[in-house]
């Protein structure tokens, strides 16, 4: 239906009041149940008066070819057609082209080979129908040399070309992380740890890779000391500020990328952003998850109008612009927020170091919400990695332990904004996490993880 034959009688009847002995022949055969019926409706429609005996219904053709070359014409109707390979394969028949003036056939077609008019315009198509084919001597020469001068395949390969060539940028190629210190902490993380020296290899051969460990019980040291990394090794789990701080400390590069193991590179990118990093700023990339959709890495500040607003409408539902106040993990461009996930975080050394860069009294959980809140931080989607999940938390907790997340987080906004701002965000924690229960729950879903969110935050509420 998207092709719209319907539209095509309508042209039809309409130039037919000019042209008396105009035919119509629409090839192709249905494709489904819902081709047949549209076929239905389109037989009716040919068999009124006003179109009766001037439509053939061909169905499939054996040479396509041969019958594009034999026509007057070629009407196209699909209001939004990417390209159009139909018509470029008319011009090339030798046959002028009639076609919206919209997508694919807006380029092809021009005053040399053809017409064009508004999409859905039945009127204005049967005008330009009836000019063309008065014309169609004069059109046919037209059209097949537009044909061999702007889509022969010598053009095509060429255009190709010049496009692969515009994508090969310099600048990428001589990033190769020469300058970066990427600092990871790991506990129990050898598997996650493969994949990213692995991939720090491939796209970033000159970074330094610094892993500090947390008391392993698996294959990380011996995982991080085959990748040549510089290994810092505690006798104890001192959390994941404790040990972050010690990697900063120890890196001589001017840049710092504080990393989870569980981070994929899959490009020069993050060594772009290094190129592009100031002073006293702290950058996040975009994270993607495994199947290349974006995770929810940066935030507003806690207790602002925009969370109040997340707090009642789910992004999918909101305007894009507002959206993207409210989640501006979403952006497309650099843009200030509130804080950015530690998964991946990248600035100049002295400026991490200077910044702490973690607060130490802090364990885990909310270690990257507390330096978020002290530091300037740039969400940059032209940068971009791989992050698989909380692996560390699922080992040592068996999942994410809410009531120690909520509990971190009320701590942290209450000694960097206030007890008031503090107790703002209980409200606005407490009406997000009902609100998304609520709304699963409608849709049939399950709303066990936002119930447990829901119950650990206003536990944390009361009890402080």
């Amino acid at each position: 239906p998207w092709k719209r034959p319907d539209l095509a009688l309508e042209i039809a009847a309409l130039a037919a009041r000019e042209l008396p002995d105009l035919r119509l022949r629409i090839a192709g055969a249905p494709l489904d149940a819902d081709g047949e019926l549209l076929l239905q409706h389109l037989r009716a429609r040919a068999a009124r008066p006003d179109l009766a005996g001037r439509v053939e219904f061909a169905g499939p053709l054996p040479d396509p070819a041969g019958a594009l070359g034999d026509a007057g014409c070629l009407l196209h109707c699909s209001d939004r057609e990417p390209f159009g390979l139909v018509l470029v394969e008319a011009l090339a028949s030798g046959t002028p082209v009639v076609a919206p003036a919209a997508g694919g056939p807006a380029e092809i077609v021009d005053a040399t080979c053809g017409a064009l008019y508004p999409p859905r315009d039945a009127a204005a198509a049967a005008h330009a129908l009836v000019g063309v084919l008065r014309s169609r001597d004069q059109l046919s020469a037209g059209a097949r040399r537009r044909a061999e001068s702007a889509f022969s395949l010598d053009a095509m390969q060429a255009r190709y070309r010049d496009l692969v060539a515009g994508l090969e940028r310099p600048r990428h190629a001589r990033s190769t992380g020469t300058g970066i210190a990427f600092v990871t902490v790991t506990y129990n993380s050898g598997e996650e740890l493969v994949t990213l020296a692995t991939s720090l290899e491939r796209h970033l051969p000159g970074a330094n890779l610094i892993v500090v460990d947390n008391a392993s019980q698996d294959h990380s040291r011996a995982i991080a000391e085959g990748a040549g990394a510089t290994l810092i090794a505690f006798d104890e789990n001192r959390g994941f500020g404790t040990a972050a701080n010690a990697g900063v400390a120890a890196a001589r590069q001017p840049v710092t990328i504080v990393v989870n193991p569980d981070v994929e590179i899959v490009d020069a990118s993050l060594a772009e952003l290094a190129e592009r990093v100031e002073p006293g700023r702290l950058y996040a990339p975009l994270l993607l998850n495994a199947d290349g959709s974006r995770q929810d890495s940066a935030h507003p500040q806690p207790a602002t109008p925009a969370t109040a607003a997340y707090s009642l409408l789910p992004g999918p539902v909101l305007p894009p612009p507002l959206r993207r106040v409210v989640e501006p993990w979403q952006s497309g461009k650099a843009r200030v927020v509130g804080w950015a996930t530690a998964a991946c975080l990248v600035a100049r050394t002295d400026t991490l170091r200077d910044l702490g860069p973690f607060d130490e009294s802090i364990f885990l959980y909310a270690e990257d919400l507390d330096l978020g809140l002290r530091a300037e931080t740039w969400f940059d989607p032209r940068a971009r990695a791989v992050h698989t999940g909380a692996h560390s938390t699922l080992r040592a907790y068996g999942g994410e332990n809410f009531e120690l997340l909520a509990k971190q987080r009320r701590d942290v906004v209450k000694r960097r904004l206030g007890r008031r701002r503090a107790m703002v965000d209980d409200v606005i924690e407490l009406m997000t996490f009902a609100d998304r229960a609520l709304l699963r729950r409608v849709a049939g879903r399950s709303a066990k993880r936002e119930t447990a969110r829901f119950r650990a935050r206003l536990k944390a509420a009361v009890t402080r």
